[in-house]
């Protein structure tokens, strides 16, 4: 695992609070069905990635009792599925500043040359793709929208 990776990861998750605040910061919104369905696909699809077993329950502190102080709200993928099927979320930047944030727990809990931070570079390559497909597809589906919208014009 390299640093740029935990980086990169540091600043997805700065991208997605800045824009949840800007985004979402005086309205209460809801995810629509398409956005609920992808973001569950990607949860499921990254829960049965092999290099998720370590992210999919919280990791056992006491193990780990000098890097307390540094964590603040510990996340794991499983919680963050949880969460999305009880409606806890209000917006994809949320689900996945969440998805960042167990990534960001795990670069913090485990060590550098572990197995885990191996899997973790698996997982944050997988997640990105699959976010990213998200993204593509909604934009296509707004350029087509914006097309039909003209058109009836």
């Amino acid at each position: 695992m390299n640093l740029q990776n935990k980086s990169k990861i540091e600043e997805n998750i700065k991208s997605q609070e800045s824009s949840e605040e800007s985004d979402y910061e005086s309205e209460e919104t809801t995810l629509t069905t398409n956005e609920y369905q992808e973001y569950s696909n990607l949860l499921q699809t990254l829960i049965e990635n092999q290099s998720a077993k370590p992210f999919l329950q919280p990791p056992d502190l006491d193990k780990r009792p000098e890097i307390i102080k540094d964590i603040t709200g510990a996340i794991d993928l499983k919680t963050v599925q949880f969460n999305l099927k009880n409606n806890q979320y209000s917006s994809p930047n949320a689900i996945m500043r969440d998805i960042y944030g167990v990534f960001r727990f795990a670069y913090v809990y485990y060590l550098q040359d572990s197995l885990e931070w191996c899997l973790l570079d698996e997982l944050t390559k997988v997640t990105e793709q699959l976010h990213n497909k998200i993204i593509d597809k909604s934009k296509s589906q707004q350029i087509l929208n914006n097309n039909n919208n003209n058109n009836n014009n």
